[in-house]
């Protein structure tokens, strides 16, 4: 079994637009994992997570649904395959079950290029305006905030008025978690 363990409700940031299918998964790519629901995007390191490089390789491509995610995150222990995760839960029984990787029918959307155009540093403006006010929808940031691990203080980098707000935890490393949420322009 890993020492790797799933940290954050993740799953609460998936989507549940019918319309968007690949949006109700979480994915497992080069090393994280990805959810987003269009409006929500977060990135999590898997080797943050403790999971070992063949674990990692194994869950490389792969997808879970996000009630199978949230089963995992109850595992006490969770050994990676490449059908799937034996998961042993966190309860007196200690129960094994055995949760799949789940099919998708489309692509999933490119999130690390959403992020990283999100924080590109030439995205920040010369002069400071101090003016400008977004919004934020408060049961999209409750998911936010809900779905990442905050140690100590959220922070919220709000770059241009039209851009991604930048979420980061200041005491974890950027790149091992960082998420990004569509702001509400108030006042143009």
């Amino acid at each position: 079994m890993s020492l790797g363990l799933f940290k954050s409700k993740l799953h609460l940031a998936v989507s549940n637009d019918d319309l968007r299918p690949a949006l109700q998964h979480i994915a497992f790519i080069k090393g994280y994992v990805y959810v987003t629901d269009a409006l929500i995007a977060i990135r999590q390191s898997l080797a943050w997570m403790d999971f070992s490089p063949e674990e990692i390789a194994i869950m490389n491509g792969k997808f879970l649904t996000a009630e199978a995610y949230e089963l995992a995150l109850k595992a006490s222990a969770i050994e990676v395959t490449e059908d799937g995760l034996d998961v042993r839960l966190a309860t007196k029984k200690r129960q094994r079950i055995f949760i799949s990787w789940a099919e998708l029918s489309e692509r999933y959307p490119d999130v690390e290029s959403v992020l990283r155009k999100s924080v590109d540093k030439s995205n920040v403006p010369t002069e400071p305006r101090y003016t400008t006010q977004v919004g934020l929808h408060p049961k999209t940031l409750s998911r936010l905030l809900n779905s990442m691990d905050f140690e100590e203080t959220a922070v919220f980098d709000i770059r241009k008025p039209n851009d991604a707000v930048v979420v980061t935890a200041t005491a974890i490393e950027t790149e091992n978690q960082l998420a990004i949420i569509m702001p509400t322009l108030l006042n143009p």
